[in-house]
């Protein structure tokens, strides 16, 4: 993907990764599936119970939310009950975890995430960056070049 985007295509060394905790692309995809990644609004007067029962009337989804995270979670049980305890822990699942804005799911859905999942002030990101660059000129001259960044 990364080497059409930048024009390289047919370079053999072109990696590119994001680490995440196992699990967690499973995860967002039960949200995805749920809507939370969609466009649709809703107003301060909602609650996130509210908000994920329309999201589950709009997909033609009957029953509760757990029986929702289930059909989201591809029957999958475990994953389900997981999505369950993250909504928990994000304050999205009762009545008592109120919206507090009007907005598309997606952006309010983005500000509980950056709400938690925010660094502690001993907590740090990470950056590793490798480049090999090799260049062969018309003489027949071949040159290396490295560069590398590791930043906290």
């Amino acid at each position: 993907m990364y080497e059409d985007v930048y024009g390289i295509a047919g370079v053999p060394t072109i990696f590119r990764g994001t680490l995440r905790y196992n699990g967690f692309s499973s995860l967002m995809h039960v949200f995805r599936q749920m809507g939370l990644f969609g466009p649709e609004l809703f107003d301060t007067t909602s609650n996130w119970e509210e908000v994920l029962g329309e999201l589950q009337r709009l997909r033609g989804s009957p029953g509760d939310l757990e029986g929702f995270l289930v059909e989201c979670a591809r029957d999958d049980k475990v994953l389900a009950q997981r999505a369950k305890e993250c909504l928990d822990w994000l304050h999205m699942s009762g009545h008592n975890d109120t919206v507090d804005h009007t907005a598309p799911i997606i952006d309010m859905f983005c500000a509980k995430l950056e709400e938690h999942l925010q660094y502690s002030d001993k907590e740090y990101d990470m950056v590793v960056m490798n480049h090999l660059i090799t260049a062969a000129f018309e003489n027949g001259n071949v040159e290396e070049h490295t560069s590398s960044l590791q930043a906290f």
